[in-house]
């Protein structure tokens, strides 16, 4: 089951600018743990045991300068017309920065994140359980972001005025934008099989 979660214990939801970014996270309240193999056969391996790829684009040395102060580590990226997504995995959290080419007219670079799911319930999207968290609406009105965050797969729906065409993956990440209303990018990090479902199921590719 997908479940959002609106506080936790230590900082919960954070929204402020901290050295440009606009920062928008749902903490878990783990250790750092390292990788595992998986969670079980069909889940596919953790988002932790994926390894860290090099950055590049716009914002990426602001973004690998953040998520090594925190600890993480980035494990897959995309385009989406202007913008560049990271997805990143942080002890028992995973998000992901949005950087913006225009960051004084667009509000600058957009972090949302959440905790891994700390139960094992059935979820109608593969790859589940998973914890979710999405932009408030006053952190930029032409743009909308939903994460969920699960121990083998996370996803994320992207919306914006842009309205364009996902391109340039890297890492385990697979796109698509959605073939029903309203459009939006959708962006799935994880094992491949997982990725394509989730997408049929999500996207409706």
């Amino acid at each position: 089951m997908r479940k959002t979660v609106m506080w936790r214990v230590a900082v919960a939801i954070a929204v402020g600018v901290f050295g440009g970014i606009t920062l928008v996270s749902l903490l878990g309240d783990g250790d750092e743990g390292g990788p595992s193999s998986s969670d079980s056969p069909s889940a596919g391996p953790r988002l932790t045991g994926y390894q860290e790829i090099a950055l590049r684009g716009k914002g990426a040395s602001e973004v690998a300068e953040r998520v090594a102060l925190d600890g993480g580590r980035v494990i897959a990226a995309a385009q989406a017309g202007k913008v560049r997504l990271f997805f990143y995995t942080e002890g028992k959290n995973c998000g992901v920065y949005v950087t913006s080419p225009n960051p004084g007219k667009d509000g600058g670079t957009i972090q949302v994140g959440a905790g891994f799911p700390d139960d094992e319930s059935d979820d109608p999207v593969p790859g589940g359980p998973y914890e979710s968290a999405t932009t408030p609406g006053s952190t930029n009105p032409a743009t909308w972001l939903d994460l969920a965050c699960g121990k083998s797969t996370m996803y994320v729906e992207y919306d914006s005025e842009e309205r364009a065409k996902p391109t340039d993956p890297t890492g385990p990440v697979s796109a698509a934008n959605s073939t029903k209303s309203p459009i939006r990018s959708v962006f799935v990090v994880g094992r491949e099989s997982t990725r394509q479902a989730v997408l049929k199921k999500v996207a409706g590719t």
